[in-house]
């Protein structure tokens, strides 16, 4: 769904990591081109993947013929030797599993990563499902990952809270993050050798896209950074073709120096700090449900969403093309008239995008119901740790004509269904920060990709 899966062959994958950068910094083929060109790379979903490419073959990446003269660095290659840094004594020494570290802390002599987190003036608070930029640090200091000793971290967490922080009215998001910089973070030492160990939250609808000028996405100021949000758009929107004012404002630059504002293998989708501990479990009666296929939200059709940077035109399609009940009668597709309660009646649940992120993942997956993700382009949360076709039904945009006939399939096979219910019950926790009146393991999953990240290593799948 967007990330990009490198599945490769060796006992030291650090080791071969460092020889990829050694191979683009002697002038192989830059990163924006491995990602622009992500056919020729595996895909764990197969959108524009090699329909022949091999699960486990190695990338090889092309040399160039140039003079012995080395050219200058442009910024994804400075990106992936950032990335490739793993400095400090807590990557090249510990090689446990981070995620088995999630309670039992340093006693147990299992170190995991330390998390600074920068104290900040704020002139306002991120609220409702924005509220990821406020309370990621209030959960972090309850946990053993928080350390308030800036020279023993691991990481730095720069709270901003962009989506709502502008002191001065006219001061746009790109600049009050520079402000930050320059001003609260910069100061305390760490930034210029550790910028690529600094985490920033952005929680708007388009996450760090929305936070740069016309034509820019994000702010080129801490582009090396891990970036936290829950929009991961991995290529541009081509804002020429769908002539879209709407698009255009969060369209991504071209040339030597591009990058999708969503990375994968650097940034990180994560779930929206929602509130779950009202809802009942999703899990209880899961074999009385007499809904097929269930979407309630807006269809994209009404003026107010015309066009298709709105969900990519998914909403619109499968509305057209799903809507009519007489054609489909165990479909219901509601732009008016349906309720929450609906998806503890229905075994599949449509989740795409609306204009930017979207939240029905989460709560479809807190409802116990089967998400069908139709999302081009878009990374989902912990790609990289969860298999997603375990739980989900994930469909390229062009094979959407399919969907009755697949989930007539999957319902044909005798226990499949149940099986994926029960793995949406049993990673429904990943996808909140608290759950059912207890703690979420969003954290949880937060610090075992961040600590694979700090190794160099590939994150073990729970």
């Amino acid at each position: 769904m967007g990330s990009i899966v490198f599945t490769m062959r060796t006992q030291a994958p650090s080791a071969l990591l460092r020889y990829l950068a050694l191979l683009l910094l002697l002038g192989g083929k830059p990163l924006s081109a491995a990602i622009e060109n992500s056919g020729r790379l595996h895909r764990r979903h197969g959108r524009g993947a090699d329909r022949n490419a091999e699960p486990g073959r190695v990338i090889s990446w092309p040399h160039s013929q140039a003079a012995d003269k080395e050219p200058p660095r442009t910024r994804e290659q400075r990106v992936l030797v950032n990335l490739l840094e793993t400095s400090n004594t807590f990557a090249e020494n510990q090689d446990e599993d981070p995620g088995s570290n999630a309670t039992s802390g340093s006693a147990a002599g299992r170190p995991f990563p330390q998390v600074f987190i920068y104290e900040l003036r704020q002139a306002c608070e991120s609220v409702g499902i924005y509220s990821l930029e406020r309370t990621l640090p209030l959960h972090l200091r309850q946990t053993p990952y928080y350390t308030a000793d800036i020279a023993s971290a691991d990481l730095f967490l720069v709270p901003a809270q962009p989506y709502c922080n502008r002191p001065e009215g006219s001061v746009t998001s790109a600049e009050y993050i520079e402000r930050v910089l320059e001003e609260e973070v910069r100061p305390l030492g760490r930034w210029d050798a550790l910028r690529h160990r600094h985490v920033w939250v952005f929680s708007a609808d388009h996450g760090f896209c929305g936070t740069g000028g016309k034509g820019i996405a994000g702010v080129p100021a801490i582009r090396d950074s891990i970036i936290l949000s829950h929009w991961g758009l991995t290529h541009p929107e081509n804002a020429v073709q769908l002539n879209q004012a709407a698009t255009r404002t969060f369209s991504q630059p071209t040339g030597p120096d591009a990058l999708p504002c969503h990375v994968p293998g650097k940034d990180l989708v994560v779930p929206p700090d929602l509130n779950f501990r009202a809802l009942p479990h999703g899990c209880e009666g899961l074999g009385q449900r007499d809904i097929q296929l269930l979407f309630y939200g807006s269809s994209g059709l009404g003026k107010a969403h015309q066009g298709l940077h709105y969900s990519h035109g998914v909403r619109q399609a499968a509305f057209l093309m799903f809507g009519d009940r007489s054609k489909y009668p165990n479909f219901r597709f509601y732009e008016s008239g349906g309720t929450p309660e609906d998806m503890y009646r229905a075994r599949f649940c449509l989740a795409p995008s609306g204009g930017g992120f979207g939240n029905r993942l989460y709560f479809i997956m807190a409802h116990g119901c089967i998400p069908v993700i139709i999302q081009p382009d878009i990374a989902q949360p912990w790609e990289e740790l969860l298999d997603y076709d375990g739980f989900a039904v994930v469909l390229e945009q062009h094979t959407m004509h399919r969907l009755p006939r697949m989930l007539d399939e999957i319902e044909s096979k005798t226990g499949l269904l149940q099986k994926m219910q029960a793995e949406v019950c049993r990673v429904a926790p990943y996808f909140s920060w608290e759950w059912n009146g207890a703690r979420g393991k969003a954290m949880e999953a937060l610090m075992q990709v961040l600590a694979s990240r700090i190794r160099g290593k590939h994150v073990t799948r729970v």
